[in-house]
């Protein structure tokens, strides 16, 4: 009677829980760039495109926490790096729709416009937004990441004609984002 009574008690907590848990899809426009610590250095940004879908789940309150996996063309305007992101969001309704975001967020490398030789396969970023959803399920989101970790995994080597190493040299993702989506 007691794992009857077990199961039937974890099927009507499990069911209330996802009955509250939107799912969703989204899609937008990234302007991204790399912050290289060389004085100096200040490659031109890239405009890119990011897709990819979500799960919200309701927190106490006004607070919800969103989990998303995105594919990201992100780099620069002669570097073009693919991710697939992995953004957690704890985000914080202060009005009717209207919510600010913060979090952190994996990004693993998946494709590059010169290889992915050189480049570190997984990153870590700090995620920052404010987005509005209306009743009807639609969203309108932006939000910049600042990438913790580096890109470049390696030294550099420079061609100049006599050919020399570069090292000590990283280069971190930034990237602002305007989304859309829609929750079910």
């Amino acid at each position: 009677m007691i794992p009857k009574l077990t199961f039937i008690f974890l099927f009507f907590f499990t069911s209330m829980a996802f009955s509250q848990v939107n799912f969703g899809i989204k899609a937008g426009l990234n302007v991204s760039n790399i912050d290289y610590n060389v004085s100096g250095a200040s490659p031109e940004g890239r405009t890119g495109y990011f897709f990819g879908t979500l799960v919200d789940f309701p927190l106490a309150g006004d607070f919800h926490l969103q989990a998303e996996i995105l594919y990201s063309r992100e780099g620069i305007k002669d570097g073009r790096v693919d991710f697939l992101n992995v953004p957690v969001s704890l985000k914080w309704y202060f009005a009717e729709g209207i919510h600010v975001n913060a979090g952190p967020q994996l990004g693993v490398v998946i494709d590059a416009e010169d290889g992915t030789n050189g480049l570190n396969t997984a990153m870590l970023a700090g995620v920052f937004g404010l987005g509005f959803e209306t009743s009807e399920g639609f969203t309108v989101d932006t939000r910049y990441t600042m990438g913790a970790t580096s890109v470049i995994d390696r030294d550099i080597m420079v061609d100049s004609g006599r050919g020399y190493n570069i090292s000590g040299i990283q280069g971190w993702t930034r990237t602002f984002q305007l989304g859309i989506g829609y929750k079910f």
